[in-house]
C-alpha cells in the first residue's frame, strides 16, 4: 500500500512506514492536515526505493516488520551519505528501555510509543525538522567556508605567477626595446590583462554569502 497526500505548495516531506495498513491509514489521517507532504508505505522495500528517488525530510518507521526489521531499515538509511542527515523517528508498540536504546544506537533520532501517538507525534516531527535544518545549515556553512578558502588559495597562486610574469616582461622589453611592439609581446600583455581581471573577480567571490531567494531556494550574493 503506497499513497501520498500532496498539494502544489512545497511542504516538509514525511515518509511513514508501517506494515500495518490499518495503523498506517490512521496515522496518515491524523497528519494529513498538519502541513506535510505524506509519503506512506507498508513495505520496507518500496520505502527504500522511494527514498532513493525522493529524499524525505523526516522518516517515521515501525520496528517489527516482516520484510526488513526496523533496526536493519535504519542502518540501511544511515549508511547512505546523502541520507545520513535525514532524521528518523521510531514509532513502535515496544516501549522497553532496551528497544529504545537499541533504536538510538542503530541511528534513530527519536523514539515514540504508538500508545501516545496522538499527543506527541506532531511535536516530535517539528523537533526533527528543526534538527535537520540546523544540521544542513552547519554543513552548508562548512562548505561555503571551504570554497572561500579554495578561492583564496587560487587567488594567491595566480597572483604570484602574474607578478613573476609581469617582472620578466618588463625586464625583457627594457633590455630589448624592439620587443615592445612585437606581436608575441602584445599577446602576452593581453593575457596578463585577462588574468588580472580574473583575479579581480576571484577577489569579489571570496566575499560572497548566501541569501534567501525564495521559500526554498538560496543564491550566492557577491558583496
Amino acid at each position: 500500500m503506497n499513497y501520498r497526500f500532496k498539494n502544489s505548495i512545497k511542504k516538509p516531506r514525511i515518509l511513514l512506514l508501517d506494515d500495518s495498513k490499518a495503523f498506517l491509514s490512521g496515522l496518515c489521517s491524523l497528519l494529513q492536515n498538519s502541513g506535510y507532504e505524506l509519503i506512506c508505505h507498508s513495505s520496507a522495500h518500496s520505502a527504500l526505493d522511494d527514498i532513493k528517488v525522493n529524499s524525505p525530510d523526516v522518516i517515521v518507521c515501525d520496528l517489527s516488520m516482516p520484510e526488513i526489521h526496523g533496526f536493519d531499515f535504519i542502518e540501511k538509511i544511515k549508511q547512505q551519505e546523502e541520507l545520513s542527515a535525514v532524521p528518523i523517528l521510531v514509532l513502535t508498540g515496544q516501549t522497553d528501555t532496551e528497544t529504545m536504546s537499541k533504536s538510538i544506537t542503530k541511528g534513530a533520532d527519536a523514539f515514540c510509543s504508538k500508545n501516545n501517538i496522538r499527543y506527541v507525534i506532531e511535536p516530535q516531527l517539528q523537533a526533527l525538522l528543526r534538527l535537520k535544518t540546523t544540521y544542513e545549515n552547519a554543513i552548508r556553512g562548512k562548505q561555503l567556508e571551504a570554497v572561500k578558502n579554495l578561492i583564496g588559495t587560487y587567488k594567491h597562486e595566480f597572483g604570484n605567477a602574474l607578478t613573476i610574469l609581469e617582472g620578466m616582461i618588463r625586464k625583457l622589453t627594457k633590455n630589448n626595446p624592439v620587443l615592445q611592439d612585437d606581436p608575441a609581446k602584445v599577446r602576452i600583455d593581453s593575457s596578463i590583462e585577462r588574468i588580472t581581471k580574473t583575479l579581480e573577480k576571484l577577489d569579489k567571490l571570496s566575499n560572497y554569502e548566501e541569501e534567501l531567494y525564495s521559500s526554498d531556494t538560496k543564491i550566492l550574493k557577491v558583496s
